[in-house]
């Protein structure tokens, strides 16, 4: 079985994950005092550091589960991959924005992750993967020549296509 598999996103933000470390902490000292709710807090705590959404592709059966998962069980349905357009490479950015309440002042952060996404048509789209532009793009050649389908590489203002050989 030939299978292509990437995570694309963790299923909780960076905020709620800081919360997951305090859990783990107020987890272990509870088990000391009440070992049941100090399990359920460490239990609590695994479910939000460490779920994750991802995409497998099986390239024998032209099947894909759209998944979420957790030390590498994987829960979704497979689904019968569509009849794809093209394959395109962009920039997602997240901007994070924390308010004081005492102040009202709010500060902003942002981050810009490459994605790699299987177009269907012109508006929809599946998520295949999200990190590096390096290993984003050797994603997308290996995935071009797979399907036989051009490259839309849209990181940059002069976009340009590739197309597969």
């Amino acid at each position: 079985m030939n299978l292509f598999n990437r995570k694309t996103d963790n299923v909780f933000p960076l905020q709620v994950k800081i919360v997951g470390f305090a859990l783990v902490f107020c987890g272990i000292i509870s088990f000391l005092q009440i070992p049941l709710l100090g399990v359920g807090l460490l239990l609590l705590s695994i479910l939000i550091l460490f779920t994750h959404y991802g995409v497998v592709l099986n390239l024998d059966t032209l099947y894909y589960k759209e998944y979420w998962g957790l030390f590498g069980l994987k829960f979704g349905n497979w689904k019968s991959l569509p009849k794809l357009w093209r394959i395109t490479i962009t920039n997602d950015k997240i901007i994070i924005r924390n308010q004081s309440y005492n102040t009202g002042l709010s500060t902003y952060s942002s981050n810009t992750q490459t994605a790699l996404n299987i177009r269907i048509n012109e508006f929809e789209y599946i998520r295949i993967a999200k990190g590096k532009y390096k290993d984003i793009k050797a994603d997308a050649l290996f995935l071009s020549d797979q399907f036989k389908l051009e490259i839309l590489d849209a990181t940059t203002d002069k976009k340009e296509i590739i197309t597969p050989k």
